[in-house]
């Protein structure tokens, strides 16, 4: 627990200094490209590792008005509630589950038993504990942010540390899980090629990944820890390149305000 009390200390000093500027504000960063499989890209690097983890750690459990562990505790019941978004995401995965072991062996997969999920970038454990219960599996989950993984192994969740920019120099694990929920962090990290070719060589044969980002373009939002400008379409082929196999592709577009693109991935 003084862990916790320590790091949330620590971030209460970043954001009442001047409400998050200093890590959030563009000058801490140099706007760049880079090479992809399908163009230049835009992405924002920070000018070190550890301003990079302060401004994602500013997107963290329930800051806002947060002073003391007993605030966070406050938050949690309702942070741990499942939204109408990870209910439609549940039942995408129900029903990929159920299309592999029903037309699977035509198309050469193996049957699809769930044996273990991990969320990466959890913030709140909450699908953590609903697929625990849901398929009676073990999970686990990786956070880049101190604040959550700490603030999550004081409710008894397996949560680890990892930051996703610098995989290769981490703990990331995946395995024995099949069951990998990703959902609005890759935006996060300079480079989601290396992101996904880390992932990919941890990941498990016969195992299930599930990708969502928002489409940004050339204009991601860094004051939302947003590094990496997705353009439409570049998710499927970015897994396609690290060698995932995309089963399923589904694109929102709300009123042309926020547009997403989510993938199911098979690793083969």
């Amino acid at each position: 627990m003084s862990n916790l009390k320590n790091e949330l200390d620590r971030l209460k000093t970043l954001r009442d200094d001047n409400h998050w500027d200093g890590v959030r504000n563009p000058s801490k960063f140099e706007l760049t490209k880079i090479a992809t499989p399908t163009g230049e890209r835009v992405t924002w690097t920070p000018k070190n590792n550890d301003h990079n983890k302060d401004l994602q750690s500013s997107r963290s459990v329930g800051l806002g008005g947060v002073e003391t562990v007993n605030d966070l505790e406050k938050s949690y019941e309702e942070g741990m509630q499942l939204t109408h978004t990870d209910t439609l995401r549940a039942e995408e995965i129900d029903e990929i589950i159920h299309t592999i072991n029903k037309f699977g062996p035509e198309q050469g997969f193996s049957k699809f038993t769930p044996t273990k999920m991990c969320e990466i970038g959890f913030r709140y454990p909450r699908l953590m504990n609903f697929y625990s219960k849901r398929y009676k599996i073990p999970a686990i989950g990786y956070d880049i942010s101190t604040l959550a993984v700490e603030f999550g192994l004081s409710k008894g969740f397996n949560v680890r540390e990892c930051d996703l920019n610098n995989i290769e120099n981490s703990s990331f694990d995946l395995k024995d899980s099949n069951i990998i929920c990703f959902y609005h962090v890759l935006e996060h990290v300079r480079n989601p090629i290396q992101t996904l070719m880390g992932i990919k060589k941890s990941m498990t044969k016969n195992s299930l990944i599930h990708i969502e980002v928002p489409i940004e373009g050339d204009n991601p939002q860094v004051e939302y820890g947003h590094l990496f400008g997705f353009h439409p379409a570049d998710l499927v082929q970015y897994c396609q390149f690290v060698g995932l196999n995309p089963i399923s592709v589904v694109t929102k577009n709300i009123a042309g305000a926020i547009v997403t693109e989510r993938v199911a991935c098979f690793n083969p």
